[in-house]
């Protein structure tokens, strides 16, 4: 059974990912992993919200996710955070790194783009069976709009 659960599941993360791969491809420059599995977080913890009214509440599976890939999601913030510090210095990072986290929630505000709350219930699902950051990263390039996090040269939210 554990194992049936677990194909439905990727099958799942598969359905959705093929759903994204209609939405047409646009150059942008390279978004470091950490940023894309902060995003990607980011983005389930919001829609999981929005979702939560809806019969596709997935934040149960989102829990899932979280508490299996914790250590990888942690390395990404705190990641995130060390770079928001070079840029910004110690004394501010706190405000930058709050900066950042409400841009990304801004922009998922409204829903994601081309996903509905049934696809993201089924992503989020499989991505909680997965293991690695490998998957992770690849799910994020794909269902994603590109946005990266401020670098040295670029301007803040």
């Amino acid at each position: 059974m554990r194992n049936l659960t677990k194909r439905m599941a990727i099958s799942g993360l598969g359905t959705a990912l093929a759903i994204s791969f209609a939405v047409p491809a646009v150059a942008a420059p390279a978004m470091t992993n950490a940023e894309k599995l902060y995003r990607l977080d980011m983005m389930l913890r919001v829609t999981g919200a929005q979702c939560s009214a809806t019969t596709s509440d997935f934040r149960q599976d989102y829990a899932a996710f979280w508490q299996a890939h914790r250590s990888d999601l942690g390395w990404a913030s705190n990641t995130v955070w060390s770079r928001l510090a070079q840029r910004y210095g110690n004394a501010n990072v706190g405000r930058a790194f709050d900066r950042v986290s409400y841009g990304i929630s801004s922009e998922f505000g409204s829903g994601h783009p081309w996903l509905g709350c049934a696809d993201l219930k089924a992503v989020t699902h499989g991505l909680a069976l997965v293991q690695g950051t490998g998957t992770l990263v690849e799910v994020a390039d794909q269902i994603l709009p590109y946005r990266h996090i401020p670098r040295r040269t670029d301007a803040v939210y």
